[in-house]
């Protein structure tokens, strides 16, 4: 994944056609997309790099940080003659997919004032921001209401019914959603409390209930 740094390469090697042992099998790197690195040990391999056979089976790729999606590199297999340096070419392309993990959120909350029964905007509330500048991940904030309140003009809310909590979308606070207060309500009755929790999601589709999120999030 986009966070585990670099990872040994899992790949069958080129097998020699010739076995009378007159021949050594090396490669080149061809080809390489922007995102990923190649390394033998501490040594990075760039297009046109050699590589021996002994050093392939140490291989590893490391892709850039908080980056996510498919790559792909590019081997050529060469087989040399001992004896006249002839040489033979085989190309294999290498597909590295790396998955994308979610990175913690920031959040920020503060006091609520407001009159009785008006919505407040949410943006008056808590706000956030993602930690990954990819583009992979979506902004939603995990909200716990106190009895009778409730969240309007919000159309991509998802209601958790594990726990009663409500998820809405940066792209919905940004729109305009707001709290609905219970009715009637003011300070002279109660003061309720409203616990929130910024999370990020790989998929931009957003989160999944009621199975579990797949992501980091701060509360």
């Amino acid at each position: 994944d986009e966070d585990s740094g670099r990872t040994q390469l899992s790949a069958d090697p080129a097998q020699l056609q010739d076995t009378d042992s007159s021949e050594t099998l090396s490669y080149e790197v061809v080809s390489l997309d922007t995102g990923i690195q190649l390394f033998v040990g501490s040594r990075e391999l760039l297009v046109d790099s050699t590589l021996t056979a002994a050093e392939f089976a140490q291989l590893s790729v490391e892709p850039a940080e908080d980056i996510s999606g498919v790559f792909n590199f590019t081997l050529n297999a060469i087989a040399t003659e001992a004896e006249n340096a002839d040489q033979a070419f085989s190309g294999q392309v290498f597909e590295v997919d790396v998955k994308g993990v979610a990175d913690v959120p920031t959040l920020t909350v503060r006091n609520l004032r407001g009159i009785e029964d008006v919505d407040v905007p949410i943006v008056d509330a808590f706000e956030g921001s993602l930690t990954d500048d990819d583009n992979s991940e979506s902004l939603w904030f995990k909200v716990f209401l106190p009895s009778g309140w409730s969240i309007v003009n919000a159309p991509s809310l998802v209601p958790d019914p594990l726990d009663g909590s409500i998820f809405v979308s940066f792209t919905d606070i940004q729109a305009g959603a707001a709290l609905r207060p219970k009715e009637d309500l003011s300070q002279e009755t109660e003061v309720p409390t409203i616990r929130v929790r910024a999370v990020a999601v790989e998929d931009l589709t957003g989160p999944s209930i009621p199975s579990t999120i797949d992501t980091l999030s701060d509360e």
